[in-house]
């Protein structure tokens, strides 16, 4: 664990100083796409980061920082697979855009029966790997077999619920950079947001039972939540 945490720190700071040092030179000859600065800084923050939530609004383009980011870190880390979990629906989608905005074709979207996939995890040689949530929660266990760089959740309001299956799996699988994508990282309570940091840092907010504890605000003596609390708390939490 302390080799690990050691690692860890010493990737990190690599990173900052490769943004420091470079800033928007790191997307030179990446993306056939013209960034507009406000995601020229969301990819800057994301490779600094390692691991974050993108929550810009739909149709900002969180997909192409997502991307911009992903290939950063293969020229500068030497990263292999990028796993991408989304809506089935958005499958397809996914690997036209890498395709249309890298020109990288290695591209493999997973779809067949268990047979077929575990076909497809065991002999991966993709540099991106696209997969349904269903999927995911079914098959975690082979897609952590692969080691994977990089995970992108897409929509990951769906994993907001932690008491479900597919978040409870996908929260398992292990990769050193995350980027979890969302223009509504809290719909109806902030219990949403800390399901997704799950997948950020499972550390940085603390038990469940705090979090929600310093920023519930409950009726009486009933466990009706009836409003939250220090909600500026969690902003400064989560600007590092």
């Amino acid at each position: 664990d302390a080799l690990e945490y050691i690692v860890q720190e010493r990737n990190k700071k690599q990173r900052q100083q490769l943004v420091a040092n470079q800033q928007t030179e790191l997307f030179k000859d990446i993306s056939k796409s013209k960034l507009f600065p406000y995601q020229e800084k969301g990819v800057l923050f994301a490779v600094k980061a390692g691991r974050c939530i993108l929550a810009d609004d739909m149709g900002l383009g969180k997909t192409l920082q997502a991307i911009v980011c992903t290939e950063v870190l293969r020229k500068q880390f030497n990263i292999n697979t990028a796993l991408i979990i989304c809506p089935t629906s958005l499958k397809y989608q996914w690997k036209t855009e890498i395709e249309k905005f890298t020109g990288n074709t290695n591209v493999c979207v997973v779809e067949g029966n268990i047979l077929a996939r575990k076909k497809i995890y065991n002999n991966n040689t993709s540099d991106y790997l696209i997969v349904s949530y269903q999927m995911a929660a079914n098959d975690f266990i082979y897609l952590n077999d692969m080691h994977a760089d990089v995970l992108i959740l897409d929509e990951a309001q769906r994993i907001k619920n932690w008491k479900t299956k597919t978040s409870a799996a996908i929260k398992r699988i292990k990769t050193t950079y995350a980027l979890v994508l969302t223009g509504t990282p809290v719909e109806n309570k902030i219990e949403d947001l800390y399901s997704l940091m799950q997948i950020v840092n499972p550390f940085m907010l603390g038990s469940l039972h705090n979090f929600l504890s310093k920023h519930q605000v409950k009726e009486g003596d009933t466990d009706k939540v009836i409003g939250y609390k220090n909600l500026n708390d969690v902003g400064k939490q989560l600007q590092d």
